[in-house]
């Protein structure tokens, strides 16, 4: 992916929480990378990295169960199925 010339290389998701959401969780993917990023109301989440420590080490253990051929298959190059004024776009149901 490329922005203004540039390769874009990593997201790093931020997020805001709002009256009455004591913790949002946001994860965002780019290439072979999962970043997650958390933030939480100090009047009901005392520390969000125990939840982030805990994302880390499911993926991780998640990750260690897949053959190392399927983890690192290349991504299919498929053209986009739909066009931005919805043509393509499947009828509801």
């Amino acid at each position: 992916m490329y922005l203004a010339g540039a390769r874009w290389e990593a997201i790093y998701p931020a997020s805001a929480i709002f009256h009455g959401i004591g913790v949002n969780v946001t994860a965002a993917s780019c290439l072979d990378q999962m970043n997650w990023g958390a933030v939480g109301d100090p009047l009901q989440v005392a520390d969000v990295w125990p939840l982030l420590d805990a994302i880390r080490d499911v993926q991780a253990e998640l990750l260690s169960l897949v053959p190392k051929a399927v983890a690192r298959a290349p991504i299919a190059n498929t053209k986009p199925t739909s066009s931005s004024n919805g043509a393509n776009r499947p009828p509801r149901a």
